[in-house]
């Protein structure tokens, strides 16, 4: 009974210390462009609010998490400076992020009779230094696209200004 106990405590480490593997936060929030070390041209965007994405395939930061492969981490940078990171994976028939996510900030609760694939919403979590949101909605054609977030509270208004300026601009093309 013991060997199994001993079993089962070994099996939760060993899954727990792969979500904690994966240590995507190679910059600190808030320093510049520059400061992001990566051993890849990652492909960068810039746009007309102030805003620089750099996107990185998951492989590249975190090869030990094969799940995850087919995930982008996305640096957004605005005015030069870090300002939120969020991981996107699209069209995978999968729930990767959404383990990947629980293991590392905590559970989501699902509704009672509701396969985890087919769970569709938003959950939050409010930490002490940042807001972790994780978004799973379908997009054209049904497919589902899973986000996420993590936004440090001292940058929260300066993302949420952001967002309002490129809302505003689409709102405009129409």
């Amino acid at each position: 009974m013991n060997k199994f106990f001993s079993y089962l405590i070994l099996c939760f480490l060993i899954s727990l210390s792969s979500a904690v593997a994966c240590d995507f936060k190679k910059i600190k929030y808030g320093e510049k462009t520059q400061e992001l070390k990566i051993n890849i041209l990652a492909p960068t965007f810039k746009d007309n609010f102030g805003g620089e994405k750099y996107v990185v395939p998951i492989q590249e930061l975190c090869p030990e998490n094969k799940d995850l492969f087919g995930t982008t981490i996305n640096y957004l940078f605005i005015d030069e400076k870090l300002s939120q990171i969020f991981l996107e994976r699209f069209g995978m028939n999968d729930t990767a992020l959404m383990d990947f996510t629980e293991k590392k900030y905590g559970k989501i609760i699902l509704p009672q009779d509701l396969k985890r694939e087919d769970w569709r919403g938003k959950e939050y979590w409010n930490l002490k230094d940042e807001t972790v949101t994780f978004i799973s909605v379908n997009v054209h054609g049904g497919r589902k696209i899973e986000i996420l977030e993590l936004t440090p509270k001292l940058y929260e208004e300066k993302v949420i200004a952001y967002a309002e300026k490129i809302g505003k601009w689409l709102d405009e093309q129409k």
